[in-house]
């Protein structure tokens, strides 16, 4: 499926990468095990990790294949933010639509020592496509530059190029069924 030109602007991308996402194989147990053996490589300690919507990759084997890891959860918040909260909080469906910490499950204060950053694409600079709401990249900038931000995506969602804004956080790494990158680097 052709890519659609930068100046086409991030709405004809979110429709690109929605189509292209139904014709894709599930891989998300793939990009699980790609992660494993990379979080346990770096010691990783605690990590934020998404309940999957849609389509997303979902990760929800990670805290049971890493139990040395603290796992945390965000929960949408009033103006479009996000909060942390444990990975084994009670859920509800969001009005969003997805499944989140129930209201009235307190939000944790932790340091996090890496952020699991879901997509609808990503760019080998590491610029991330999400839905169009900024929760994430709200809560990247929030976070500052200590956690490493990973973006996961099934391979053929990792395009040359993303339309960007100012406001656009980036991540780090990008992870996908194939392997795990530095963003920036060659990616094959």
């Amino acid at each position: 499926m052709e890519l659609p030109g930068l100046a086409a602007g991030k709405e004809a991308w979110r429709a690109w990468a929605q189509r292209t996402r139904r014709g894709l194989p599930e891989v998300s147990q793939e990009i699980c095990a790609q992660l494993v053996s990379w979080m346990e490589g770096i010691g990783i300690r605690s990590a934020l990790s998404y309940r999957a919507f849609g389509s997303e990759v979902n990760l929800e084997a990670l805290p049971q294949l890493l139990p040395q890891v603290a796992f945390y959860q965000p929960r949408t918040e009033p103006g479009r933010n996000l909060s942390v909260h444990r990975w084994e909080a009670p859920l509800a469906r969001s009005p969003l639509g997805m499944l989140e910490p129930v209201q009235g499950d307190p939000p944790c204060q932790v340091s996090l020592d890496l952020v699991l950053v879901p997509g609808l694409a990503f760019d080998r600079s590491g610029r991330r496509l999400g839905w169009g709401g900024g929760y994430y990249d709200r809560f990247l900038r929030r976070l500052g530059e200590g956690p490493l931000r990973v973006g996961v995506t099934p391979a053929a969602l990792l395009v040359p190029e993303l339309p960007g804004e100012a406001h656009d956080q980036l991540v780090q790494i990008i992870a996908t069924e194939r392997g795990i990158w530095k963003a920036g680097s060659a990616v094959s």
